[in-house]
């Protein structure tokens, strides 16, 4: 039911979607324009005051989110407001899919327990504007089934310095993949990647040492190679951003529990899974 009393703060969860082309990314910027940004732009008009989001994942420039989950304090309008309402007031290429009250506890950044991504290729003799919006091209016929092989290699928790990139300032490179899988989707070829956290371009890297070895221009077996030796300059090339898009973002089913959602779709929401160990008060 959705609350009365506008005065009061409570802890507010939107649901986002976002076509990434014309952001630098999430995280507010001084001089750019940023999926945040945005957000708490059109909230202000909404309320009236000032708001700080915390969001699930801080995507690169360019990268696109079906499901991303954002978090923060703000006064306890009807969760209609927080849909629609603030859908008026922002552009046409991010809109709040879902709202829901959640418990003081519960963030969209530190409660998560991973995230899957999935990055698109468009594998055809020739581009398709309709089709590559959200996908890279390459014209070489591209085999998914060495890139399964390939990607068994990088499941399970390891050292991924080798699909990190240089700006990353993380204080550790230690990640939990939980899987990779390739389908080829008539001309796409959609490589999902499963783990508890990222790494500054882990995944487009990480795709692009993949589909090197899908085009046939190294072995099965180089996944491990560039693994074990830690060095960026080992793996493959960075894929463009556009390629990518965050797909689902989890939580423990019981912190999901609690959280009131504007629409009961499960499509609409964030998924109740532990991909690893939880996130409150750990920081990777």
């Amino acid at each position: 039911m959705d609350k009365k009393k506008t005065s009061e703060q409570t802890n507010i969860v939107l649901v986002i979607q976002f076509m990434g082309r014309r952001f630098s990314g999430w995280q507010r910027q001084k001089n750019a324009r940023t999926v945040q940004q945005e957000l708490e732009e059109g909230l202000q008009k909404l309320i009236g005051q000032k708001v700080v989001t915390s969001g699930c994942s801080r995507t690169d420039a360019g990268v696109h989110a079906r499901s991303m989950v954002v978090s923060f304090r703000g006064p306890a309008l009807p969760l209609r407001a927080y849909c629609m309402g603030v859908n008026a007031q922002l552009p046409r290429d991010v809109k709040v899919i879902n709202s829901a009250y959640a418990p003081d506890l519960f963030s969209a950044r530190f409660s998560t327990t991973g995230k899957t991504y999935c990055y698109r290729v468009l594998n055809a003799p020739v581009a398709q504007p309709m089709l590559s919006h959200n996908a890279w091209t390459t014209h070489v016929p591209l085999d998914e089934e060495r890139i399964n092989l390939a990607g068994k290699f990088l499941c399970g928790e390891h050292d991924f310095s080798a699909f990190r990139a240089a700006a990353d300032k993380t204080h550790h490179s230690i990640r939990y993949i939980k899987e990779i899988r390739a389908i080829r989707n008539g001309q796409i070829v959609e490589i999902w990647v499963t783990g508890n956290a990222f790494l500054t371009n882990m995944v487009r890297i990480m795709g692009g040492t993949l589909v090197s070895i899908g085009l046939g221009r190294n072995p099965v077996s180089w996944a491990k190679d560039v693994l074990e030796s830690r060095d960026r300059t080992m793996a493959g090339q960075t894929l463009p951003p556009y390629g990518l898009t965050l797909e689902n973002v989890y939580y423990a089913p019981e912190d999901l529990a609690p959280l009131e959602f504007l629409f009961d779709d499960p499509v609409l929401q964030p998924v109740p899974d532990v991909v690893w160990k939880r996130r409150r008060g750990y920081r990777v």
